[in-house]
């Protein structure tokens, strides 16, 4: 092989370049914490409110069933004591 190629091949490039920074940390996000106890006593509010409504009173148990059962017929309420009911 001729000695011009041979020193092309063998030949180092060099490059002065800047440090790199040092990395830094994002800062962190802050975190919202939610308390369960509030929002079980509001849930428990509410419902305590809705079961005492006057408006559920003259409800029969059956038109709810069935009303239920429609929507989704697995659900529990509609496969308990299902063999007794004709």
């Amino acid at each position: 092989m001729p000695a011009a190629i041979l020193s092309r091949a063998n030949t180092v490039s060099v490059r002065a370049q800047a440090p790199k920074p040092a990395p830094t940390k994002p800062a962190p996000k802050p975190v919202m914490k939610l308390s369960v106890a509030p929002v079980a006593a509001a849930f428990a509010a509410i419902s305590l409110m809705a079961a005492s409504s006057p408006a559920f009173a003259d409800v029969d148990e059956n038109e709810v069933r069935k009303a239920v059962c429609a929507a989704n017929p697995t659900a529990k309420i509609c496969l308990q004591d299902s063999a007794k009911r004709t």
